[in-house]
């Protein structure tokens, strides 16, 4: 029985055009450089979904603010004022269990010209859906471990910047 449903599972699978990959979740990140001083910035999210998560942008503030960092959670008409501008564009899988699906960060000067970019996404090359368990964290602790590394805060573990 469990056989055929396992069979079943895949060839559906198959035929909407999905499928599973045990690869982990594909993550780019280019990481604020250290002799960036990082201050007055401008947190907004750059795009609103259904899937969009919405502590987001305070988990985001919340870690600026460990780091004394000074920011405001804003919208995009509003950064006129601002040094820095982080947009981001954050979602939950809204399957269960829950889990982070897409995280694209982008932190920008004043003139506009890129300082560093979070681009990490569930899906990997060729439309399969990750099965690795790493990718099934927590998602408020998989975007502090992501910006942990955008931001290169050590870690217990070492360098969170380490591949």
């Amino acid at each position: 029985m469990k056989k055929n449903l396992i069979i079943l599972t895949l060839l559906s699978t198959s035929l909407i055009g999905c499928g599973f990959s045990t690869k982990g979740p594909s993550v780019d990140i280019k990481p604020v450089p250290n002799n960036i001083n990082l201050n007055n910035v401008c947190v907004y999210r750059s795009v609103n979904t259904l899937s969009s998560y919405d502590k987001a942008g305070q988990i985001i503030a919340n870690k600026l603010n460990e780091l004394k960092i000074s920011n405001k959670l804003t919208t995009k008409d509003k950064l006129t004022e601002c040094s820095y501008t982080l947009s981001y564009d954050i979602r939950r899988a809204i399957e269960i269990p829950t889990y982070l699906s897409i995280m694209y960060v982008q932190l920008d000067d004043n003139e506009g010209y890129s300082v560093g970019s979070i681009k990490y996404s569930h899906i990997v090359e060729g439309g399969f859906l990750t099965l690795s368990s790493s990718s099934f964290t927590n998602t408020d602790k998989k975007i502090n471990e992501l910006l942990d590394r955008f931001l290169n805060i050590q870690s217990d573990k070492g360098i969170a910047n380490e591949k």
